[in-house]
């Protein structure tokens, strides 16, 4: 599953009641026709067995300023998933158990602290990892005199 996320700022997301366990995470800024734009992709896979089920996924912003920059709107989306050795129907199973997620606040600093100092890079000196060095446009705007 990859998440793919064209926000200004980072935000929360989580799903009902599925350990996740992240298997890469980048954020790339992207030069096009000078406008700067970011790609943040998360990639996960469950680390165990999932029941069948429908799973809200709910995002929140993170933010350590009060109100921020942003209109504190928290989004969710359905994620139902059926065992792949059973039979599956492809329309929202309104029978399967709901499960929903509870967000955090959206300044806890030390839950964002504890996630992050827990990522861990796979590049080693036998295995480098390519890192694009990319000139950076810096636009000065002289106001007055």
């Amino acid at each position: 599953m990859a998440i793919s996320s064209r926000l200004p700022a980072p935000c929360y997301l989580l799903m009902a009641t599925l350990m996740l366990l992240i298997i890469q995470a980048q954020s790339i800024t992207r030069h096009y026709d000078f406008n700067v734009q970011t790609a943040n992709v998360t990639r996960l896979c469950a680390s165990k067995s999932i029941v069948t089920a429908n799973f809200y996924m709910s995002a929140a912003p993170y933010s350590v300023i009060r109100p921020g920059t942003f209109d504190n709107t928290t989004v969710a989306g359905i994620l139902e998933y059926h065992n792949p050795h059973s039979a599956s129907e492809s329309s929202f199973d309104k029978d399967l158990p709901l499960f929903k997620p509870t967000l955090p606040r959206f300044n806890d600093t030390g839950l964002v602290t504890n996630f992050t100092s827990k990522l861990r890079s796979l590049a080693t000196p036998q295995y480098p990892a390519a890192v694009c060095h990319a000139p950076i446009w810096i636009e000065e705007t002289r106001v007055g005199r």
